[in-house]
């Protein structure tokens, strides 16, 4: 099963309920006060680092890919 953490942030209820769901873990009513927990990602602090840009964009499609299926 694959997370999405960026889905996550945006939306924890949602993806909180459907990982119980696929797990067959019943909520409770304990959704709520777990997707609190999931707060939106900081910016990237200070300046950005050297990295491939071929690979980072590999990386990203790979990505998209799997949150795709």
């Amino acid at each position: 099963m694959l997370i999405s953490y960026e889905a996550t942030c945006v939306d924890a209820w949602r993806a909180l309920a459907e990982i119980c769901a696929q797990l067959e873990i019943p909520e409770e009513g304990m959704l709520d006060a777990a997707a609190l927990l999931f707060k939106a990602p900081s910016p990237p602090r200070g300046d950005e680092a050297e990295f491939d840009i071929e690979l980072r964009d590999r990386a990203e499609e790979l990505h998209k890919a799997l949150i795709e299926r």
